[in-house]
């Protein structure tokens, strides 16, 4: 329980106000209290309100500003504040206000809970503008704490501030019976010589370690077994094992010393019963242990040391399946042999082909010899091998594979010959076939012909046929010379020895062939171009050249006007049109929503042009003129009109002068003003811009 530290119960206080108003604030106790049943700590203020005439305050809507702060003469830091409504109607000017309760009309937005707020021995650092002394709190396990309470209560402005007060510890807050609950027995602490010590407080990574000590470690027997590997371990060691981590020893084996001596090679451990300890020795011979001495037995001949396995001691039993490799079998003298048992013993040698058995177990080659001429057939059905005739049927012979040298001389005789097909002959150098149809001989120069009695000899007096070859000399050259030839002129051209005189004419000439380079210049004059080219197209008079119908495209193989030209056209004089109708200047997308323009230009050719752009009628009534100085002038006559319309329809629009910027002067060439007029101005009403005069 903490109280106020200085005042007494019944004090009065005198307040002055902002309000002209005079208030005594009388307190009676301030408490700091816990209990089970709330989650944090709980601080009641109380007091009592009353005026300088002693009547109390009663206003049923009185604010009070509390802040609780470290100590003044240390940093004055802000550490809690909340803002409460208090009813204190009917009072008599009483309040108890608790702090941290979560009815305040305001929260605490300080970082410290109000259990923080209390909680000693630290140093706590605070951000710019919280501290009035210091940024920096050393909290020390008796600092005590300031708070600051303002109040209104409705009838003037602002705050009036109550006298700071102390909240220091009371005695018994000293001295704790129990802590949250638990009495000191419960606590772990240190006592030395009876006296309880006061121990450094343990980081998370010290009690980590306590915790993984007391998981890891089982007592059983008065024993205690530390689980987790030598890694883990740190300290020193005792018993039969001796030193630290990663420099043990082992000095005892079952409390028995270990004498501590290098061994020499050979030597064992054992046991010196007359010094009582576990030594170095060499081993004795015999049958009374260390290394065996005398003749080897069972599986082994010889004496040891040096004992070998004895013979047919190695049977099958004593070797592992698949232990026996290719590198540990004896090779073969001769390619081809193989391991061939022969009645007795296992030889290398090559297969027999009477070493061959069939599927009875018996030989499968024939029991009696082939006769002369017979070959060796395999019979599936006896899984065997039988002698057998061999018969040449024609599908046994391939088409061509007999030739001159496999026939005896007059061995094919007229009856063995039936229709020969051609690819049947073989051909040959010097090897020709005479052909007596009927018994006659060809003649030199005659052909074959069909007739209804065959193929008969005959002149060859026939005028049609196929062309089979053609070849030519220069300069005609043929791609294919086969029964499809294509000929043609080389490159170079024909020259005039091969021509005749008169020879090339129009028709023999491909349409399309003479080009622009092949034409020199002046060759082709008006008397070379044939009337079917000039009749209706163009005429010649003079100088001109005229042409009564069609289009004339420049630039353009396609005109779409009279002359359609497709690029710049430049006019030395000037455009006219001769016709009573109207000359039409416009683009050709002078309609469509895109609203393309026309732009006209001029230029002075270094004189001084009276008019650079003008539209006018011949009696000149009226007209647009673009001179020097700049401007659209309504005639050339004087009192002339000038009218701007909008457009020719009923309905009008608006007709804007200088929408972007600028002045109007009317009789005026220096207007001062959005419209500046030299003269009088005549209106049936004139109404102001911001709406007065309407």
């Amino acid at each position: 329980m903490l109280f106020l530290g200085t005042q007494a119960k019944e004090a009065f206080l005198q307040i002055e106000s902002r309000s002209a108003f005079a208030f005594a604030a009388v307190f009676a106790c301030f408490f700091l209290f816990s209990t089970v049943a709330l989650a944090d700590y709980g601080v009641t203020y109380q007091g009592r309100l009353l005026k300088p005439d002693g009547e109390p305050v009663e206003a049923s809507n009185v604010q009070f500003r509390i802040q609780i702060r470290t100590p003044a003469d240390d940093s004055d830091c802000l550490m809690f504040e909340e803002v409460q409504t208090k009813d204190l109607l009917a009072s008599k000017g009483l309040f108890a206000i608790s702090i941290g309760d979560g009815t305040a009309t305001t929260l605490n937005t300080e970082p410290f809970s109000l259990a923080e707020v209390f909680r000693n021995q630290r140093t706590v650092g605070f951000p710019a503008g919280k501290c009035t002394v210091s940024s920096s709190a050393n909290l020390g396990e008796t600092a005590h704490r300031q708070i600051l309470v303002w109040f209104n209560d409705g009838s003037f402005s602002g705050w009036e501030a109550l006298p700071p007060q102390q909240i220091n510890f009371v005695p018994m807050a000293l001295e704790a019976v129990t802590v949250g609950g638990h009495k000191p027995s419960n606590f772990f602490s240190v006592v030395d010589s009876g006296v309880v010590q006061t121990m450094t407080p343990w980081t998370s990574v010290g009690y980590q370690k306590l915790l993984d000590l007391v998981t890891n470690t089982t007592i059983s027997g008065g024993n205690a077994s530390i689980g987790g590997n030598a890694a883990g371990f740190t300290g020193s060691l005792s018993g039969d094992v001796t030193g630290s981590q990663g420099a043990t020893k082992v000095e005892r084996i079952q409390n028995r010393a270990v004498l501590d001596v290098t061994p020499a090679d050979g030597q064992v451990l054992t046991w010196n019963n007359a010094s009582s300890r576990w030594e170095p020795g060499t081993p004795a011979g015999g049958g009374g242990g260390g290394v065996p001495t005398g003749n080897a037995g069972g599986d082994l001949t010889g004496t040891y040391p040096g004992p070998t396995i004895a013979a047919n001691a190695v049977t099958a039993t004593k070797i592992v399946d698949e232990a026996v490799t290719l590198t540990k079998l004896q090779k073969a003298s001769a390619d081809g042999q193989v391991h061939r048992f022969d009645g007795t013993d296992w030889q290398f040698a090559k297969l027999h082909y009477r070493d061959l058995i069939n599927n009875t177990s018996g030989t499968p080659w024939p029991i009696a010899d082939c006769s002369a001429g017979q070959a060796i057939v395999w019979q599936s059905a006896t899984d065997s091998f039988a002698c057998s005739s061999i018969t040449i049927g024609s599908a046994n012979i391939t088409d061509g594979s007999i030739v001159t040298a496999d026939l005896a001389d007059g061995s094919v005789t007229d009856a063995k010959i039936a229709s020969v097909a051609v690819n049947k002959i073989t051909s040959g150098t010097g090897l020709y076939l005479t052909y007596a149809p009927d018994g006659v001989a060809c003649l030199t120069g005659q052909v074959l012909k069909k007739t209804s009695n065959g193929w008969e000899c005959g002149a060859d007096n026939s005028n049609s046929g196929t062309v089979t070859s053609v070849s030519g000399t220069a300069p005609i050259a043929v791609a294919t010379g086969t029964t499809t030839p294509v000929i043609s002129l080389n490159a170079a051209g024909v020259a005039n020895s091969h021509l005749a005189a008169d020879a090339v004419t129009s028709a023999k000439i491909l349409d399309g062939t003479i080009v622009d380079a092949d034409i020199a210049a002046g060759t082709i004059t008006a008397s070379k171009l044939a009337t079917s080219v000039t009749d209706g197209l163009w005429t010649a008079s003079g100088g001109d050249v005229s042409r009564s119908t069609g289009r004339v495209g420049i630039g353009t193989t396609s005109p779409s006007s009279t002359l359609h030209v497709a690029g710049e056209l430049t006019i030395s004089n000037r455009l006219q049109n001769d016709s009573d109708s109207t000359l039409i200047l416009r683009s050709a997308r002078v309609m469509d929503t895109n609203k393309w323009g026309m732009t006209f230009e001029t230029n002075d050719a270094g004189g001084t042009p009276q008019t650079r752009f003008n539209i006018r009628r011949d009696d000149i009534v009226a007209y647009t003129k673009f001179i020097a100085n700049d401007g659209i002038y309504g005639g050339s006559g004087a009192g002339s009109d000038l009218v701007l319309d909008s457009s020719l329809q009923t309905t009008k629009g608006d007709v804007l002068i200088n929408p972007l910027g600028g002045n109007v002067g009317i009789g005026t060439g220096t207007p001062g003003a959005k419209l500046d007029v030299a003269g009088q101005i005549r209106a049936t009403h004139i109404c102001a811009a911001d709406g007065t005069n309407c």
